[in-house]
């Protein structure tokens, strides 16, 4: 992961390009969400652990 943070937020770089988002914060946040979507991740399994 990576990006950097401007005066508006945090260009952080997601799927070949840059996005801004609120705060680096925001940006790990989403990044972290996408690689457990892209793991197959699915919050309704944990009721079944």
């Amino acid at each position: 992961m990576k990006g950097y943070v401007t005066e508006t937020g945090y260009m952080g770089y997601v799927g070949g390009r840059y996005q801004l988002f609120a705060s680096e914060n925001d940006y790990y946040e989403y990044a972290e969400i996408g690689l457990l979507a892209a793991d197959g991740y699915n919050e309704s399994q944990e009721d079944h652990l």
